[in-house]
């Protein structure tokens, strides 16, 4: 099992880091264009459309009282993906470049006759100590490793997570990312799966970081 020492995420990464800060070329931090799809249970679900593709970028937003260094260790846990994200059915770490960057793999289980959806995705983590927040940012790296053979190769994916820990106990994140799925899945289906799996995944993600708060005592 891969797990990022928390000890390195937390006081031990490099704060001046920002792999991908000229990279992205779809996603931005700021809150220009982005249109509200829906509040629910907590969970702010935010969409825009981007200037080269029909698929939309999604963006979630949610607190809920945890601590960071919980967030932190559940997220960087590859080997239990499959057991909160949205249809994940294989993850595993492929190589570590750093205490702080590394490349994984994620196969997603698709509904006939659609053939499933893998990921290699090239992660950098940065930590803001001053402002008791970790970043995760991840793009497509499909040439990495070879394709398998019957399931397609996600060739373009960017993520950011933003993970800070507020005064009042309550662990803030906000999520954006894009993904084209590739092959023949109709645009209006992609744009359904993005704001629709990733509330179901978050759902997941919290209760794994309140189990663990509560198996270190930490509740």
């Amino acid at each position: 099992m891969f797990r990022i020492s928390i000890f390195l995420v937390l006081f031990g990464l490099n704060p001046s880091l920002n792999l991908f800060s000229q990279e992205f070329k779809v996603l931005d931090e700021s809150y220009v264009g982005w249109e509200k799809v829906k509040e629910k249970n907590g969970f702010l679900v935010l969409s825009k459309q981007s200037d080269t593709t029909a698929i939309k970028s999604i963006r979630v937003i949610f607190e809920f009282k945890a601590s960071l260094e919980s967030a932190v260790e559940i997220l960087s846990d590859i080997d239990s993906y499959t057991e909160w994200i949205y249809k994940a059915k294989k993850a595993n770490l492929i190589d570590t470049v750093s205490s702080n960057e590394y490349y994984y793999y994620i196969n997603f289980d698709m509904p006939f006759p659609v053939w499933d959806r893998d990921n290699v995705i090239l992660t950098s983590i940065h930590e803001d100590a001053e402002n008791k927040m970790v970043s995760f940012s991840s793009k497509a790296a499909p040439n990495y490793i070879p394709e398998a053979k019957g399931i397609v190769r996600v060739q373009t994916l960017e993520s950011h997570w933003k993970i800070s820990q507020k005064e009042n106990g309550m662990v803030h994140i906000d999520y954006h990312g894009f993904a084209d799925p590739c092959g023949n899945i109709p645009n209006w289906l992609a744009n359904l799966a993005l704001t629709a799996g990733p509330t179901k995944s978050f759902e997941e993600f919290k209760l794994r970081v309140n189990a663990l708060d509560k198996q270190k005592g930490m509740e």
